[in-house]
């Protein structure tokens, strides 16, 4: 579907400040994967690149590019794309004056050649999927790529000048101990990075691993135990000197994701590429989700989306509430009603006071809180915001 002429002319009238690139390709699925993802072949390359460079085309001639204060090309594995097609990417997004350009990479895909180039490209912080320090907690996952090659990454990446790094980590897996999920996130501190993200193993429908669970082939941790592996990763993470900003994400002092704080602010953005999604004037919508069409429609100069919504009013500001409390800092309810002309302690009261009750809401001032005791259980607090 294609936006409307009014829906172009509302989304013109925007000022994005993050660019989102994604990349749909990885070396092979991993189990537990529902993302936009193709297994790579040589040949997919440049019609991809070719495809996403017209999508940019499009909208440069649309909107104001020169606010971009971050791009993040993600996937998906973009390392996977041959150097010459990565920088050929590169080069067309990186004129925008972002001060943060992340690149997502596994841990296998990044020689220092590469590593070389894409810093020279203006690529100033890279995002390493690591998922697990323990051998047999890869090979369950699915993932490509060993537990040696996380720290050669990591130097690698040393070597070509990045002095912000990120580590994905996972917990809650199959027969994990909190021991063992301890001896991962020793091991990431240990590499001396600057941002880990620390994710709870989920089992999306469709995938292998949920496919593995349902047929009792592997079983997963119980809740406990999940919230067992959060607490420690707290604890131990605040001892090694990160700090807690996001539900799921742990900085050293001033190493944030500037761009993922975009999205929890609930700031405008654009995305390119398959499945891509974008928040501009008010508007949500993605790129198509299937290669081949997405390919066709941007190439023809006619960008396609799925999912399009137009969020106004209450309806808005509960999403906008959902994705700020996210943060440990939480909301200013004061910043809300300039922001969204809506009163949240009055509009919101019923569900705010309910989880207050429930040690699960705090008023600092005029900022509202996730307590400590909702941190695991977050989703149950932030769902009732956009019931």
């Amino acid at each position: 579907m294609s936006l409307s002429r009014g829906q172009l002319a509302d989304v013109a009238a925007d000022r994005p400040l993050g660019l989102y690139v994604h990349v749909p390709f990885c070396l092979r699925r991993c189990l537990y994967c529902d993302f936009n993802s193709n297994v790579f072949a040589a040949e997919l390359a440049r019609p991809f690149v070719d495809a996403v460079l017209a999508e940019l085309a499009f909208w440069a001639g649309r909107l104001d590019l020169s606010s971009l204060r971050t791009i993040f090309i993600g996937g998906g594995t973009p390392t996977v794309l041959p150097p010459d097609e990565l920088a050929r990417l590169i080069d067309a997004i990186a004129a925008s004056p972002a001060n943060e350009f992340t690149i997502e990479a596994n841990p296998a895909t990044v020689s220092p050649s590469l590593a070389d180039r894409l810093r020279s490209l203006g690529v100033n912080r890279i995002s390493f999927g690591a998922q697990s320090f323990d051998p047999a907690e890869l090979a369950l996952l699915g993932r490509a790529h060993s537990v040696e090659q996380i720290a050669d990454s990591v130097r690698i990446a040393r070597r070509a000048g990045y002095d912000n790094v990120n580590l994905d980590v996972m917990y809650g897996l199959p027969g994990q101990s909190l021991a063992g999920w301890r001896s991962t996130l020793a091991a990431a501190v240990a590499l001396g990075v600057e941002h880990l993200s620390c994710y709870a193993l989920s089992y999306e429908p469709g995938t292998e691993l949920a496919r593995r669970a349902k047929a009792g082939l592997v079983a997963p941790v119980p809740d406990e135990a999940a919230v067992a592996m959060y607490a420690a990763a707290q604890a131990d993470l605040a001892a090694a000197g990160f700090e807690h900003y996001e539900i799921s994400n742990w900085a050293k002092p001033g190493r944030q994701c500037r761009h993922n704080l975009l999205y929890w602010q609930n700031r405008p953005w654009l995305g390119l590429g398959p499945s891509a999604a974008s928040f501009l004037a008010g508007l949500r919508f993605k790129g198509r989700a299937s290669l081949a069409d997405y390919e066709a429609a941007a190439i023809a100069g006619q960008p396609e989306f799925d999912d399009i919504e137009h969020l106004t009013g209450l309806p808005a500001v509960g999403e906008a509430m959902m994705l700020a409390l996210r943060l440990r800092a939480g909301l200013d309810a004061d910043e809300f009603a300039r922001r969204y002309g809506l009163d949240i302690r009055r509009q919101f009261a019923e569900v705010i006071a309910r989880h207050e009750q429930a040690g699960l809401l705090r008023w600092q001032g005029s900022r509202l809180q996730l307590t400590e005791a909702a941190l695991p259980v977050s989703d149950s607090v932030l769902v009732d915001f956009i019931a």
